[in-house]
């Protein structure tokens, strides 16, 4: 169980204000702060390589580290920039075919739409936007009459970036 008083005290603009872009970047804890700031001196003082070289049993760690809170091996590990180069990284090396299908929400992220659109271009891969129930969410209803031989690809967010919209995730899996 996560210790919520901890991480509070842990960082410095939990005490001033409310900051709920936790999924986008969150406010960083001062234990990751001090690390990088201490991290970054040395770089400067020694040079990117060298310190690279002088703190990879630490860097290795993350993936040891990453492996045991997930439950699985450091080799299931990837550290990528961001969410979108690690869902491009996913999502580009499933193989399409002319006449394949990509269900997906009103609501997906742009960059998503992206690579979906470069996809459909490039390999003749047909885009399909699920509709919004009532609420504004994907309408798992219309969403299961769509499934069929030439769905590749069914993608959900399941809480989108802006708006508070939360999908029913569960449903659109059944």
């Amino acid at each position: 169980m996560m210790d919520v008083l901890r991480a509070r005290a842990d960082t410095k603009a939990c005490h001033d204000m409310i900051h709920f872009n936790n999924a986008g970047a969150s406010l960083m804890p001062i234990p990751v702060s001090n690390a990088l700031h201490s991290y970054l001196f040395e770089e400067e003082n020694q040079g990117g390589y060298e310190t690279a070289a002088a703190k990879i049993c630490e860097l290795d760690n993350f993936y040891t580290a990453s492996a045991t809170l997930l439950n699985c091996t450091p080799k299931e590990i990837a550290d990528v920039e961001n969410a979108t180069r690690a869902w491009d990284m996913a999502f580009y090396s499933l193989k399409f075919s002319p006449g394949d299908k990509i269900l997906t929400t009103i609501s997906e992220y742009v960059s998503n739409v992206v690579a979906y659109l470069h996809q459909a271009k490039r390999c003749g891969v047909e885009l399909i936007f699920v509709p919004n129930d009532e609420y504004g969410q994907i309408d798992t209803k219309a969403l299961e009459n769509l499934i069929d031989d030439h769905v590749k690809l069914i993608s959900i967010n399941h809480i989108p970036t802006g708006g508070g919209l939360v999908n029913p995730a569960v449903e659109a899996c059944r």
